[in-house]
């Protein structure tokens, strides 16, 4: 599986722009998703998958260790998360 159909089954899921800049929640949660699944799915460096957003790698590094929590006690997240996995699974 690649960044970049990670990125359109996430941003067809979730009906979002991922590459806007803005800090507001839901794009911050999109983003996390992408970043997670990404590293999960694809042998690609913290930096390589910083780059796909105009980000660094310790934000990669950053919902690496915060989206598992975020799993944990979001349950809309959760969903959001396991549709997206399944649909990339699905792709493969």
């Amino acid at each position: 599986m690649s960044a970049t159909l990670i990125r359109e089954i996430v941003e067809q899921h979730l009906k979002l722009d991922i590459t806007t800049k803005t800090r507001k929640r839901e794009y911050v949660e999109a983003r996390g998703i992408y970043f997670y699944l990404t590293r999960q799915y694809t042998r690609m460096s913290l930096s390589s998958i910083g780059k796909t957003m105009g980000r660094d790698h310790s934000t990669v590094l950053h919902f690496e260790r915060l989206i598992p929590h975020w799993l944990k006690h979001d349950i809309q997240l959760k969903e959001d998360y396991n549709d997206n996995k399944q649909k990339g699974t699905k792709s493969s």
